[in-house]
């Protein structure tokens, strides 16, 4: 049995996408345990407790918009709120890990403030994993970190490695630089600083890569801040919201072409799917003391599921165990 908290109050539309995903996930998987975070009254009736009696806890919170505010001070005055009591429960040991689709600098924020970074990390990073014609590619930083250092770049690079290491099981993964050109003095004086810093490093660092060869699967890890990060992904999500237009229209069109165009209609529609983020459901924060899964603010239901069952794989497979054993040869070189 793994138990996961779940911020019932943290999506655009919740609580709707919460409580839906929230059934998904416990109907698929009958080892897992949730506790639902979120104020009674907003959650319509459900058959959940009822139906999931055993494996269902339902904590009372308050309804705090920490978004205008500092989230530090909502920490000392000890608010009642979802995303707090979530990382709190975490903290205590009570779950193994945390799935939020909250304001994200909220979310990185409070967990560093309760559960802490990991020794000798400076700022933790939201690690996604991008499909690509190879498999998978994990990009680090998604959106934690706009502005950084050369430091923050390297030990992204560390975190990323590790967590690909964990996920896939292959050794000294390929470390990559997202950059503008291909030469070490591309970039701003960031990127060419973090280049030299990855160059010298233990890492298995392949060099710069360009926007260009992301999805060919070139680098099994891919380093940016969060400010390009965010801008990649929500790029990302834009795209497969216009194939899926575009896949609709093309397969709606009268042509005499009609039925090759529905013979393909599988293989195309698996091929926008495997883009989707609702396929991953969002990303780790890597760096923290903890196992937080930080979804995507208009996750639906399907994404709210998958961000829980993403959470269990990483709970289950001792990822954070594993950092925490082999951070120290990376950071002390």
């Amino acid at each position: 049995m793994i138990k996961v908290a779940v911020d019932g109050l943290g999506s655009d539309s919740a609580p709707k996408p919460e409580i839906l995903g929230v059934e998904k996930a416990l109907e698929e998987n009958p080892d897992l345990h949730i506790v639902l975070i979120g104020k009674k009254e907003l959650f319509p009736s459900s058959p959940l407790e009822e139906k999931f009696s055993s494996r269902l806890e339902f904590q009372e919170c308050e309804v705090v918009d920490i978004s205008f505010d500092s989230p530090v001070e909502f920490l000392k005055k000890k608010v009642n709120n979802s995303i707090i009591n979530a990382i709190s429960l975490l903290k205590a040991g009570k779950v193994s890990a945390v799935v939020s689709a909250g304001d994200t600098g909220v979310l990185l924020i409070i967990a560093i403030k309760i559960l802490g970074t990991l020794s000798g990390i400076l700022r933790p990073g939201i690690g996604i994993l991008l499909p690509t014609i190879k498999g998978f590619s994990l990009l680090i930083d998604a959106g934690a970190n706009p502005t950084v250092k050369p430091i923050n770049l390297y030990q992204f690079a560390i975190l990323g490695s590790l967590a690909y290491q964990s996920v896939f099981k292959k050794a000294n993964p390929t470390v990559g630089l997202l950059n503008i050109g291909k030469e070490a003095n591309k970039g701003t004086e960031l990127y060419q600083q973090s280049y030299n810093l990855l160059k010298e490093s233990p890492l298995n660092f392949i060099g710069n890569i360009e926007g260009c060869e992301i999805f060919k699967g070139i680098s099994d890890v891919i380093v940016c801040d969060g400010f390009v990060g965010n801008i990649l992904l929500k790029f990302g999500e834009g795209i497969v919201e216009t194939l899926n237009q575009a896949l609709a229209n093309y397969l709606s069109s009268e042509t005499k072409y009609r039925m090759r165009r529905w013979l393909s209609k599988p293989v195309l529609e698996e091929f926008v799917e495997k883009l989707n983020y609702e396929e991953q459901g969002g990303g780790i924060l890597l760096g923290v003391d903890g196992t937080v899964i930080v979804a995507h603010g208009r996750s639906n239901e399907k994404a709210i599921k998958n961000a829980i069952q993403t959470a269990v794989f990483f709970a289950q497979n001792n990822m954070l165990q594993f950092l925490k054993e082999n951070l120290p040869f990376y950071l002390k070189k």
